[in-house]
């Protein structure tokens, strides 16, 4: 599954679980969980798509393009 439906998935998810009428501490825990899950993805989608890490990802592929056509 791509980054970007399990970022959305969460997000429902997390919206769902406070009304499912699960006790307290199993709630506070399950959103704690997955808020801290969508952050992480949300974060690491941004931080691959930078065009930091394009630029030196496509450099990385010329240089061992370049390398192996020797």
């Amino acid at each position: 599954m791509k980054k970007r439906t399990i970022i959305i998935i969460l997000g429902i998810w997390i919206a769902i679980v406070p009304v499912l009428g699960l006790p307290n501490v199993w709630k506070n825990r399950t959103v704690s969980v997955s808020a801290i899950v969508l952050v992480w993805l949300a974060y690491s989608r941004k931080v691959a798509s930078t065009p930091a890490n394009i630029s030196a990802s496509a450099t990385k592929k010329s240089s061992t393009e370049t390398s192996t056509s020797n």
